[in-house]
Protein backbone atom coordinates (compact mmCIF):
# COMPACT_ATOMS: atom_id res chain seq x y z
CA UNK A 1 0.00 0.00 0.00
CA UNK A 2 1.41 3.47 -0.89
CA UNK A 3 2.38 6.08 2.06
CA UNK A 4 1.49 9.19 1.27
CA UNK A 5 3.62 11.76 3.45
CA UNK A 6 2.40 15.28 2.72
CA UNK A 7 4.54 16.59 4.84
CA UNK A 8 7.73 15.80 2.67
CA UNK A 9 9.09 18.24 -0.01
CA UNK A 10 10.57 14.88 -1.65
CA UNK A 11 10.34 14.26 -5.31
CA UNK A 12 8.51 10.66 -5.91
CA UNK A 13 9.00 8.51 -9.22
CA UNK A 14 6.48 6.47 -9.20
CA UNK A 15 7.43 4.65 -12.03
CA UNK A 16 7.74 0.88 -11.95
CA UNK A 17 9.91 0.01 -14.57
CA UNK A 18 12.27 2.73 -13.83
CA UNK A 19 15.56 1.74 -13.35
CA UNK A 20 17.52 2.42 -10.50
CA UNK A 21 20.20 4.04 -12.91
CA UNK A 22 17.15 6.09 -14.47
CA UNK A 23 15.99 7.05 -11.23
CA UNK A 24 19.68 8.18 -10.04
CA UNK A 25 20.03 10.62 -13.37
CA UNK A 26 16.54 11.94 -12.89
CA UNK A 27 17.13 13.06 -9.14
CA UNK A 28 20.09 15.41 -9.86
CA UNK A 29 18.56 16.56 -12.78
CA UNK A 30 14.88 17.72 -10.53
CA UNK A 31 17.34 19.08 -8.13
CA UNK A 32 19.42 21.28 -10.41
CA UNK A 33 16.21 22.87 -11.71
CA UNK A 34 14.92 23.47 -8.15
CA UNK A 35 12.23 20.79 -8.86
CA UNK A 36 10.32 19.59 -5.37
CA UNK A 37 7.48 18.13 -4.01
CA UNK A 38 6.98 16.61 -7.41
CA UNK A 39 4.95 13.19 -8.06
CA UNK A 40 6.58 11.75 -11.59
CA UNK A 41 3.81 9.36 -13.43
CA UNK A 42 4.73 7.84 -16.53
CA UNK A 43 2.54 8.82 -19.84
CA UNK A 44 -0.13 6.07 -20.84
CA UNK A 45 1.79 5.80 -24.12
CA UNK A 46 4.86 6.63 -26.19
CA UNK A 47 5.74 7.22 -29.99
CA UNK A 48 8.76 7.00 -31.39
CA UNK A 49 10.41 4.98 -28.75
CA UNK A 50 10.28 8.30 -26.78
CA UNK A 51 9.55 7.60 -22.98
CA UNK A 52 7.30 10.17 -21.40
CA UNK A 53 6.37 11.12 -18.36
CA UNK A 54 4.29 14.19 -16.04
CA UNK A 55 5.90 15.68 -13.52
CA UNK A 56 2.73 17.19 -10.84
CA UNK A 57 3.27 19.43 -8.09
CA UNK A 58 1.66 18.66 -4.92
CA UNK A 59 -0.03 21.00 -4.76
CA UNK A 60 -1.82 20.75 -8.34
CA UNK A 61 -2.63 16.95 -6.66
CA UNK A 62 -4.19 18.84 -3.53
CA UNK A 63 -6.17 21.28 -5.71
CA UNK A 64 -7.82 18.51 -7.78
CA UNK A 65 -8.32 16.13 -4.76
CA UNK A 66 -10.07 19.04 -2.87
CA UNK A 67 -12.23 19.82 -5.83
CA UNK A 68 -13.53 16.59 -6.44
CA UNK A 69 -14.14 15.71 -2.49
CA UNK A 70 -16.44 19.49 -2.85
CA UNK A 71 -17.95 17.92 -6.17
CA UNK A 72 -19.20 14.76 -4.32
CA UNK A 73 -20.13 16.01 -1.17
CA UNK A 74 -17.73 14.15 1.12
CA UNK A 75 -16.94 14.94 4.30
CA UNK A 76 -14.62 13.05 7.27
CA UNK A 77 -17.20 10.89 7.61
CA UNK A 78 -16.49 9.23 4.29
CA UNK A 79 -14.04 6.47 3.66
CA UNK A 80 -12.29 6.26 0.21
CA UNK A 81 -11.17 2.99 -1.23
CA UNK A 82 -8.37 2.35 -3.08
CA UNK A 83 -8.39 -0.36 -5.99
CA UNK A 84 -6.02 1.39 -8.97
CA UNK A 85 -2.45 1.20 -8.75
CA UNK A 86 -0.70 4.23 -6.79
CA UNK A 87 1.79 5.02 -10.21
CA UNK A 88 -1.35 5.79 -12.50
CA UNK A 89 -3.14 9.41 -11.57
CA UNK A 90 -6.30 7.86 -11.21
CA UNK A 91 -5.22 5.77 -8.04
CA UNK A 92 -2.50 8.31 -6.81
CA UNK A 93 -5.69 10.94 -6.54
CA UNK A 94 -7.43 8.65 -4.78
CA UNK A 95 -4.60 8.80 -1.85
CA UNK A 96 -4.88 12.82 -2.10
CA UNK A 97 -8.69 12.68 -1.91
CA UNK A 98 -8.41 11.21 1.50
CA UNK A 99 -5.95 13.03 3.30
CA UNK A 100 -7.95 15.79 2.75
CA UNK A 101 -10.33 13.72 4.44
CA UNK A 102 -8.26 12.40 7.25
CA UNK A 103 -7.41 9.57 6.47
CA UNK A 104 -5.43 6.94 4.07
CA UNK A 105 -7.88 5.13 1.68
CA UNK A 106 -8.43 1.55 2.44
CA UNK A 107 -6.49 -0.94 0.54
CA UNK A 108 -8.63 -2.98 -2.01
CA UNK A 109 -5.60 -4.17 -4.00
CA UNK A 110 -4.96 -6.70 -5.63
CA UNK A 111 -8.53 -6.79 -7.73
CA UNK A 112 -10.99 -9.77 -6.79
CA UNK A 113 -14.65 -8.66 -7.47
CA UNK A 114 -15.87 -10.68 -4.48
CA UNK A 115 -12.92 -10.34 -1.51
CA UNK A 116 -12.69 -6.63 -2.45
CA UNK A 117 -16.62 -6.30 -2.07
CA UNK A 118 -16.20 -8.02 1.33
CA UNK A 119 -13.07 -5.12 2.03
CA UNK A 120 -15.66 -2.69 1.45
CA UNK A 121 -18.14 -3.82 3.93
CA UNK A 122 -15.73 -4.17 6.71
CA UNK A 123 -14.14 -1.08 6.65
CA UNK A 124 -17.52 0.76 5.70
CA UNK A 125 -15.94 2.04 2.27
CA UNK A 126 -18.15 4.81 0.93
CA UNK A 127 -16.35 6.24 -2.06
CA UNK A 128 -14.37 4.07 -4.44
CA UNK A 129 -13.25 4.72 -8.33
CA UNK A 130 -13.03 1.69 -10.99
CA UNK A 131 -12.36 1.21 -14.43
CA UNK A 132 -14.82 -0.68 -17.19
CA UNK A 133 -13.15 -3.78 -16.32
CA UNK A 134 -13.96 -3.73 -12.59
CA UNK A 135 -17.37 -3.29 -13.61
CA UNK A 136 -17.52 -5.56 -16.03
CA UNK A 137 -16.08 -8.11 -13.52
CA UNK A 138 -18.74 -7.29 -10.93
CA UNK A 139 -21.36 -7.51 -13.38
CA UNK A 140 -20.26 -10.56 -14.65
CA UNK A 141 -20.83 -11.95 -10.64
CA UNK A 142 -24.17 -10.32 -10.52
CA UNK A 143 -22.59 -8.87 -7.44
CA UNK A 144 -24.68 -6.25 -5.59
CA UNK A 145 -23.46 -3.51 -3.74
CA UNK A 146 -22.16 -3.49 -0.28
CA UNK A 147 -24.82 -0.62 1.70
CA UNK A 148 -21.83 1.72 2.76
CA UNK A 149 -20.83 2.53 -0.73
CA UNK A 150 -22.47 5.92 -1.37
CA UNK A 151 -20.53 6.66 -4.60
CA UNK A 152 -18.53 4.70 -7.71
CA UNK A 153 -16.38 7.15 -10.26
CA UNK A 154 -15.63 5.19 -13.07
CA UNK A 155 -13.55 6.48 -15.56
CA UNK A 156 -10.13 5.71 -17.43
CA UNK A 157 -11.53 3.94 -20.75
CA UNK A 158 -14.91 3.56 -22.79
CA UNK A 159 -17.51 2.56 -20.38
CA UNK A 160 -20.90 1.44 -23.03
CA UNK A 161 -24.10 2.54 -22.17
CA UNK A 162 -25.45 -1.36 -21.71
CA UNK A 163 -22.52 -1.97 -19.70
CA UNK A 164 -23.53 1.06 -17.33
CA UNK A 165 -27.25 0.11 -17.40
CA UNK A 166 -26.32 -3.37 -16.28
CA UNK A 167 -23.68 -1.97 -13.20
CA UNK A 168 -26.63 0.70 -12.14
CA UNK A 169 -29.48 -2.06 -12.87
CA UNK A 170 -27.43 -3.75 -9.88
CA UNK A 171 -27.76 -0.98 -7.44
CA UNK A 172 -24.28 0.48 -7.97
CA UNK A 173 -24.36 4.20 -7.37
CA UNK A 174 -22.42 5.08 -10.56
CA UNK A 175 -20.88 8.24 -11.09
CA UNK A 176 -19.43 8.71 -14.67
CA UNK A 177 -15.98 11.15 -14.34
CA UNK A 178 -13.55 12.55 -17.34
CA UNK A 179 -9.91 12.86 -16.57
CA UNK A 180 -6.18 12.85 -17.31
CA UNK A 181 -3.26 13.16 -16.02
CA UNK A 182 -2.10 16.54 -17.35
CA UNK A 183 -4.83 18.03 -14.78
CA UNK A 184 -3.42 15.93 -11.65
CA UNK A 185 -6.43 13.47 -12.37
CA UNK A 186 -10.71 14.69 -12.65
CA UNK A 187 -11.62 17.08 -15.37
CA UNK A 188 -14.49 16.67 -14.95
CA UNK A 189 -17.30 14.57 -12.44
CA UNK A 190 -20.60 13.82 -13.24
CA UNK A 191 -23.08 13.60 -15.96
CA UNK A 192 -26.70 14.60 -17.07
CA UNK A 193 -29.82 12.25 -17.91
CA UNK A 194 -28.25 12.98 -21.99
CA UNK A 195 -24.54 12.45 -20.69
CA UNK A 196 -23.24 15.41 -21.23
CA UNK A 197 -20.49 15.55 -18.19
CA UNK A 198 -19.87 18.65 -15.21
CA UNK A 199 -16.77 20.22 -15.55
CA UNK A 200 -14.66 21.12 -11.98
CA UNK A 201 -14.95 24.51 -11.50
CA UNK A 202 -10.72 25.01 -11.46
CA UNK A 203 -11.11 24.35 -14.99
CA UNK A 204 -12.16 26.70 -17.60
CA UNK A 205 -12.64 25.01 -20.89
CA UNK A 206 -13.00 25.75 -24.53
CA UNK A 207 -13.73 24.67 -27.92
CA UNK A 208 -12.99 25.73 -31.09
CA UNK A 209 -14.81 25.43 -34.97
CA UNK A 210 -13.25 21.90 -35.02
CA UNK A 211 -14.62 20.69 -31.64
CA UNK A 212 -10.89 20.52 -30.30
CA UNK A 213 -11.01 20.89 -26.53
CA UNK A 214 -8.32 23.46 -24.74
CA UNK A 215 -8.21 23.59 -20.83
CA UNK A 216 -7.01 26.27 -18.87
CA UNK A 217 -6.54 24.67 -15.15
CA UNK A 218 -5.64 25.52 -11.56
CA UNK A 219 -4.27 21.72 -11.23
CA UNK A 220 -1.89 21.55 -14.51
CA UNK A 221 1.33 19.03 -14.74
CA UNK A 222 4.32 21.07 -14.57
CA UNK A 223 6.81 19.44 -16.27
CA UNK A 224 6.74 16.56 -19.08
CA UNK A 225 9.32 14.74 -19.05
CA UNK A 226 10.93 12.41 -21.94
CA UNK A 227 13.97 10.71 -22.57
CA UNK A 228 14.81 9.76 -26.27
CA UNK A 229 19.07 10.09 -26.24
CA UNK A 230 19.41 12.42 -22.89
CA UNK A 231 16.50 13.04 -20.43
CA UNK A 232 14.57 16.47 -21.43
CA UNK A 233 12.07 18.86 -19.14
CA UNK A 234 9.13 20.75 -20.85
CA UNK A 235 7.74 23.40 -18.75
CA UNK A 236 3.72 23.36 -18.99
CA UNK A 237 4.10 27.33 -19.73
CA UNK A 238 5.55 26.25 -23.18
CA UNK A 239 2.96 24.20 -24.07
CA UNK A 240 0.50 27.05 -23.30
CA UNK A 241 -1.09 29.17 -25.93
CA UNK A 242 -1.28 33.09 -24.70
CA UNK A 243 -4.40 33.07 -23.18
CA UNK A 244 -3.16 29.52 -20.89
CA UNK A 245 -4.90 27.18 -22.90
CA UNK A 246 -3.67 23.84 -23.19
CA UNK A 247 -4.94 21.51 -26.49
CA UNK A 248 -6.17 18.14 -25.64
CA UNK A 249 -7.00 15.34 -27.76
CA UNK A 250 -10.22 15.12 -27.28
CA UNK A 251 -13.06 16.73 -29.58
CA UNK A 252 -16.29 17.73 -27.47
CA UNK A 253 -19.12 19.73 -27.55
CA UNK A 254 -20.25 22.32 -25.65
CA UNK A 255 -23.64 23.00 -24.15
CA UNK A 256 -24.69 25.13 -21.19
CA UNK A 257 -21.59 24.61 -20.33
CA UNK A 258 -21.21 21.09 -20.32
CA UNK A 259 -19.07 18.96 -21.84
CA UNK A 260 -19.85 16.17 -24.57
CA UNK A 261 -17.38 14.00 -25.41
CA UNK A 262 -16.71 12.53 -29.20
CA UNK A 263 -14.09 10.98 -28.46
CA UNK A 264 -10.62 11.37 -30.32
CA UNK A 265 -12.22 12.33 -33.70
CA UNK A 266 -15.21 13.98 -34.61
CA UNK A 267 -17.06 10.52 -34.18
CA UNK A 268 -16.75 9.83 -37.71
CA UNK A 269 -14.23 8.39 -39.67
CA UNK A 270 -13.67 7.55 -43.41
CA UNK A 271 -12.81 4.11 -44.39
CA UNK A 272 -12.97 2.81 -47.87
CA UNK A 273 -15.09 5.81 -48.75
CA UNK A 274 -17.57 5.49 -46.30
CA UNK A 275 -18.46 7.82 -43.20
CA UNK A 276 -18.43 5.62 -40.07
CA UNK A 277 -19.56 6.61 -36.81
CA UNK A 278 -16.43 4.48 -34.56
CA UNK A 279 -17.95 5.56 -31.41
CA UNK A 280 -21.29 4.20 -32.32
CA UNK A 281 -19.39 0.81 -33.40
CA UNK A 282 -18.04 0.57 -29.85
CA UNK A 283 -21.46 0.48 -28.24
CA UNK A 284 -22.35 -2.18 -30.60
CA UNK A 285 -18.90 -4.34 -30.15
CA UNK A 286 -19.81 -3.92 -26.50
CA UNK A 287 -23.76 -5.01 -26.59
CA UNK A 288 -22.76 -7.72 -28.72
CA UNK A 289 -20.00 -9.30 -26.81
CA UNK A 290 -22.36 -8.69 -23.09
CA UNK A 291 -25.01 -10.47 -24.72
CA UNK A 292 -23.03 -13.21 -25.43
CA UNK A 293 -20.81 -13.65 -22.54
CA UNK A 294 -17.81 -13.03 -24.60
CA UNK A 295 -17.03 -9.53 -23.37
CA UNK A 296 -13.26 -8.62 -23.54
CA UNK A 297 -12.47 -11.23 -26.50
CA UNK A 298 -12.72 -8.56 -29.26
CA UNK A 299 -11.45 -5.26 -29.82
CA UNK A 300 -12.01 -3.14 -32.59
CA UNK A 301 -9.35 -0.29 -33.57
CA UNK A 302 -8.72 2.60 -35.79
CA UNK A 303 -5.69 2.99 -37.81
CA UNK A 304 -4.51 5.19 -40.39
CA UNK A 305 -3.88 3.80 -44.17
CA UNK A 306 -2.89 5.88 -47.04
CA UNK A 307 -5.07 3.92 -49.19
CA UNK A 308 -8.29 4.13 -47.47
CA UNK A 309 -7.55 7.27 -44.86
CA UNK A 310 -8.70 5.08 -41.79
CA UNK A 311 -8.79 1.61 -42.01
CA UNK A 312 -11.13 -0.32 -39.01
CA UNK A 313 -9.05 -3.90 -37.83
CA UNK A 314 -10.86 -6.40 -35.69
CA UNK A 315 -8.72 -7.87 -33.21
CA UNK A 316 -9.87 -11.23 -31.55
CA UNK A 317 -8.57 -13.97 -29.33
CA UNK A 318 -7.77 -16.83 -30.79
CA UNK A 319 -9.30 -19.20 -28.20
CA UNK A 320 -12.99 -17.90 -29.41
CA UNK A 321 -14.65 -19.71 -31.85
CA UNK A 322 -14.54 -17.19 -35.53
CA UNK A 323 -18.64 -17.54 -35.95
CA UNK A 324 -18.45 -15.01 -32.93
CA UNK A 325 -16.52 -12.75 -34.98
CA UNK A 326 -18.54 -13.59 -38.61
CA UNK A 327 -21.58 -13.01 -36.17
CA UNK A 328 -20.52 -9.45 -35.51
CA UNK A 329 -19.47 -8.37 -39.20
CA UNK A 330 -22.71 -9.30 -39.78
CA UNK A 331 -24.49 -7.05 -37.08
CA UNK A 332 -22.36 -3.95 -38.37
CA UNK A 333 -23.16 -4.78 -42.61
CA UNK A 334 -22.94 -2.75 -44.49
CA UNK A 335 -19.85 -1.62 -42.39
CA UNK A 336 -16.55 -3.49 -43.17
CA UNK A 337 -14.35 -4.12 -41.42
CA UNK A 338 -10.73 -3.82 -43.37
CA UNK A 339 -8.66 -6.04 -40.85
CA UNK A 340 -9.09 -9.12 -38.67
CA UNK A 341 -6.32 -9.86 -36.74
CA UNK A 342 -5.98 -13.24 -34.35
CA UNK A 343 -4.47 -12.74 -31.03
CA UNK A 344 -3.18 -15.45 -28.58
CA UNK A 345 -4.12 -12.92 -25.67
CA UNK A 346 -4.49 -9.25 -25.25
CA UNK A 347 -1.65 -6.76 -24.09
CA UNK A 348 -3.79 -4.48 -21.70
CA UNK A 349 -2.38 -1.75 -19.36
CA UNK A 350 -3.26 -1.95 -15.48
CA UNK A 351 -6.25 -0.53 -16.21
CA UNK A 352 -7.59 -2.68 -18.52
CA UNK A 353 -7.07 -0.72 -21.47
CA UNK A 354 -6.49 -2.20 -25.02
CA UNK A 355 -2.87 -1.51 -26.02
CA UNK A 356 -2.85 -2.64 -30.02
CA UNK A 357 0.06 -4.89 -31.38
Amino acid sequence: MYNLNLESSENHLLVPSLLESEAQEIHPLLKRESISNHFLIASSGTTGGQWKGYLISKEALLRNASAVNTKLGLNSKDVWGASLPFYHIGGLSIHFRAKLLGHDPVDLRPWSPTIVVEKIRQHHVSVISLVPTQVYDLVELEIPPPPSLKIVLVGGDFLSKELEKRFAALGWPIVKTYGMTEVSSQLCSGTNEKGFFHPLPIHDLKSDDEHNLFVRSQSFFSYILTKDQAWKLTSISQLLDHHGFYKLPDKVVFKDGLLQLLGRSDGQIKSSGHLINFLDLKERLDRYMLERGIWGKMEIQVAPSERLGSELILHYIEALPYSMVEGFQQEIHPVRLDKIEKQVLFTRTKLGKFKAP
